[in-house]
C-alpha cells in the first residue's frame, strides 16, 4: 500500500483536512465562554424520548414531554427534526432562541400518528458549571492537539500508517461539535452535506485506524494479517451506508437499529485495533514490542473511555446503569438528573489524548522506556508526593498560626521556616524516591547499587584488560544489555574495538561504527550521547544489539576511549537514571586509565579532528 501523491499535494491535503477537523471542533470554545440553549431532553432515532430533565423546557405545560413519549416523525417539519436529530440524537445543543414544534404522542410509539399532539417548546440557556466549562476548555485544547499531532507525524514521514492515524484524528478526537451542529442545523441545505462528509470521515477513520494498527512501528504489514488491510475497502463501504442511512431520522424515518449498528461496529473496530496491536506484538522484534507497548497503553486507556463517553452521549445503551447509579446521589460531578452529567463524559474524552500523546511518542523515537515501567514508577512516585505534601502542610498550619501571633515573628522566622520546610520537602522526597526504588523497582536499584561499586573500584583495576572487563561485562550484566564493546585509540590516531565484545558480530575486528563529527560533540561535551540511526555505517550491529549510547572516557584532557552499549534485551532504552549510571562511570574510568597507563605506558595516540573517514 503505496501513497502515490506528490510531496506538494500530500501537505495540501493534509492542510485542509486538518483545517476541516479543526474548524468543526473550535466552535464550541464559545460554550466556554458564554452559553447556549437545551431543549431538555434526549431521543433515540426512532423518535422516542430517553430522559428529560427537570425544571426544563421539555417539562413547561406546552412540552409536557415524558420519557417513553414518542416523537412523531412525519408530521414533525424539517427543521425541527434538524434541532433534535441533526447530529443523530443524544445530547445536543441549540442556540439559545431557538424554538421547536414537535408532535408527540405519550406514553409509546403505537399509532403515533394518531395519537400525537403539538407541543411547543422553547430554547432555555443551558446551565454551565466551572467544573463543565474547565473541563470542556481542557477537552477541546486536546481535540486540537490531537489533530495537531496526527497532522506533524503525516508531514514529517508520510506513509500508509501515519495517514491511516491522521484520517482516524481528524474525527475521533476529544474535541466536542454541538455548537457547529446548532449553527449548522438553521440550514439544512449546509447540514446534509456536512453529514455526508460526516459520514465519509467517520468510515475513512477507522479503518485508517485499523491501518496504523497493522502497520506500525514500521509501515509494514506480515503476510497473515494482509487479509485483513485487503478487506478494509468493504468496511468502509458498509459504515459510510449505515451513516448515511442513520441521518435518515432528520429525514422522517425511523433508523434506531441501523444506528446502533452504525456504533457498535464503529466501535468493534476499536477493539479489533486493541488485539491487532496484542497479538503483533508478539512476532515483533523486542525494540518494536516496546513501541507497541506504548501505542497499546495509549490505546487501552483512551478508547475505552472513548466509547463509554460516546455511547453515553449518544445513545441510550447505558440507561440501565444510570437508572441504578444515579438515585444513589453519587454527586453533581457524575449524575445529572437520572442520566450522566456532561462533565463526566468529558472527562472520559479528555482520556481519549491518551492515543495522540502514546502513538506521537513511539512514533518519533526508534526506542523507548518499558512503558510498565514508566507508568508504575511514575504513579508511585506521585503518591509519595503527594503523602509528603499533605504531611509538610500538616506540619505548617500551626506553624502559620504561630507566625500571625506578632509581625516581629513573621519577619525573622517567616523567611528560614519556609527555606527549611522546602529543603525538608527535598530531603524526604529524595528519601522516598529510593525507599520506593528498593521496595517496588529491585532491578533499578539494584543495578544503581551495583554500578556504584564498579566506579568506586575501577581506581584500584590493575589493568586496561580489568577495566575493559567492568565496563562491558559488569554494565551489560547490571542493566540486561544486548550488546557493548569498547573503541581505542592506537597510535596512529585511530580507534579500534578492544578484545571481547558482547553482541558485536565482527568482535575484536569491528570496525568504529560511526564518523568523525559525532567524535567532536563527544569530545567536547563529554557525557554520554544518545545514537539515531543517521550516525551509524552499515557494519554496526543490527536490531536490539544496535549501540543506542555512545559514553565518551577522557584520559589526559583527550578523547582515548569510547563505549558503545546497546539497547536493553527486552528492547527498550535505558533510563535518565542509568544514563546518569554511564556518566558515573565514565568520570571514573578516565582517572583509572591514567593510574594504569602511568604505570605500564602504552603506546597510546591522541585524537586530532582529520578528514570524516579517518575514525572510521
Amino acid at each position: 500500500m503505496r501513497l502515490k501523491l506528490s510531496n506538494t499535494w500530500n501537505r495540501a491535503l493534509v492542510v485542509v483536512l486538518a483545517l476541516w477537523g479543526a474548524g468543526l471542533i473550535a466552535p464550541e470554545f464559545a460554550r466556554v465562554v458564554s452559553n447556549y440553549g437545551t431543549l431538555g431532553f434526549e431521543s433515540n432515532n426512532n423518535g422516542v424520548i430517553t430522559s428529560v430533565d427537570d425544571g426544563s423546557p421539555a417539562t413547561a405545560p406546552a412540552a409536557d414531554l415524558h420519557r417513553d413519549d414518542c416523537i412523531d416523525l412525519r408530521r414533525t417539519d424539517l427543521d425541527d427534526r434538524l434541532a433534535v436529530f441533526g447530529s443523530m440524537g443524544g445530547m445536543s445543543y441549540v442556540r439559545p432562541d431557538r424554538e421547536v414544534t414537535l408532535y408527540v404522542a405519550s406514553g409509546s410509539c403505537d399509532d403515533v400518528a394518531a395519537r400525537a399532539t403539538k407541543r411547543v417548546i422553547s430554547a432555555d440557556i443551558a446551565p454551565m458549571t466551572a467544573a463543565n466549562r474547565a473541563v470542556l476548555l481542557a477537552t477541546q485544547i486536546m481535540g486540537l492537539f490531537f489533530i495537531w499531532v496526527a497532522a506533524v507525524l503525516v508531514w514529517q514521514q508520510p506513509s500508509a500508517m501515519t495517514w491511516g492515524f491522521f484520517l482516524y484524528a481528524i474525527w475521533f478526537n476529544p474535541g466536542q461539535w454541538f455548537v457547529s451542529y446548532a449553527e449548522l442545523e438553521r440550514h439544512w441545505y449546509w447540514l446534509m452535506p456536512q453529514q455526508a462528509l460526516q459520514a465519509i470521515a467517520q468510515a475513512l477513520g477507522y479503518a485508517g485506524f485499523v491501518v496504523f494498527a497493522l502497520r506500525f512501528p514500521n509501515n509494514r504489514v506480515e503476510p497473515r494479517w494482509r487479509a485483513v488491510e485487503r478487506m478494509l475497502p468493504g468496511l468502509v463501504v458498509l459504515l459510510i451506508v449505515l451513516q448515511l442511512l442513520s441521518f435518515g431520522t432528520a429525514l422522517g424515518f425511523r433508523t434506531e437499529g441501523v444506528s446502533r449498528w452504525s456504533y457498535w461496529v464503529g466501535y468493534g473496530v476499536d477493539i479489533a485495533v486493541l488485539f491487532i496491536l496484542r497479538f503483533r506484538r508478539r512476532t515483533q522484534a523486542p525494540e518494536d514490542q516496546q513501541r507497541t507497548r506504548w501505542v497499546h497503553w495509549g490505546c487501552r486507556v483512551g478508547l475505552i473511555a472513548f466509547i463509554f463517553a460516546d455511547s453515553n452521549m449518544a445513545t441510550s445503551a447505558w440507561a440501565w446503569l444510570w437508572d441504578r447509579v444515579c438515585p444513589t446521589r453519587v454527586g453533581a460531578l457524575v449524575c445529572s438528573g437520572d442520566g450522566p452529567s456532561e462533565t463526566f463524559l468529558l472527562i472520559g474524552f479528555l482520556l481519549n489524548a491518551t492515543v495522540a500523546l502514546a502513538v506521537f511518542h513511539a512514533v518519533r523515537h526508534h526506542r523507548v522506556i518499558d512503558v510498565r515501567f514508566a507508568l508504575s514508577r511514575g504513579a508511585t512516585l506521585f503518591v509519595t508526593s503527594f503523602v509528603i505534601a499533605a504531611l509538610l502542610a500538616g506540619v505548617s498550619i500551626p506553624i502559620e498560626h504561630f507566625l500571625h501571633e506578632s509581625f516581629a515573628s513573621q519577619v525573622f522566622v517567616y523567611v528560614p521556616v519556609v527555606a527549611g520546610l522546602k529543603m525538608t520537602f527535598d530531603k524526604l522526597h529524595e528519601w522516598s524516591k529510593e525507599r520506593c526504588d528498593y521496595l517496588f523497582f529491585k532491578r533499578l536499584h539494584q543495578a544503581d547499587d551495583r554500578l556504584k561499586r564498579v566506579a568506586a573500584n575501577l581506581i584500584r583495576a590493575p589493568s586496561r584488560d580489568a577495566i575493559d572487563d567492568q565496563l562491558v561485562n559488569e554494565v551489560v550484566t547490571a542493566l540486561d544489555l544486548a550488546s557493548a564493546a569498547i573503541f581505542r585509540l592506537d597510535a596512529d590516531g585511530r580507534y579500534h574495538a578492544a578484545a571481547h565484545p558482547i553482541g558485536w558480530p565482527a568482535g575484536a575486528r569491528a570496525p568504529m561504527p560511526f564518523r568523525e563529527s559525532l567524535l567532536y560533540k563527544l569530545a567536547h561535551g563529554q557525557q554520554p550521547v544518545p545514537l539515531q540511526r543517521a550516525d551509524l555505517h552499515e557494519s554496526m550491529p543490527g536490531g536490539t544489539a544496535q549501540p543506542v549510547i555512545a559514553v565518551p572516557i577522557i584520559e589526559r584532557d583527550a578523547l582515548r576511549t569510547l563505549v558503545l552499549y546497546g539497547a536493553r534485551a527486552s528492547g527498550d532504552r535505558l533510563t535518565d537514571e542509568e544514563l546518569q549510571l554511564l556518566s558515573l562511570l565514565s568520570a571514573a574510568a578516565g582517572p583509572a586509565y591514567e593510574r594504569v597507563g602511568a604505570l605500564a605506558p602504552s603506546s597510546v595516540g591522541e585524537w586530532q579532528p582529520t578528514s570524516a573517514g579517518r575514525a572510521a
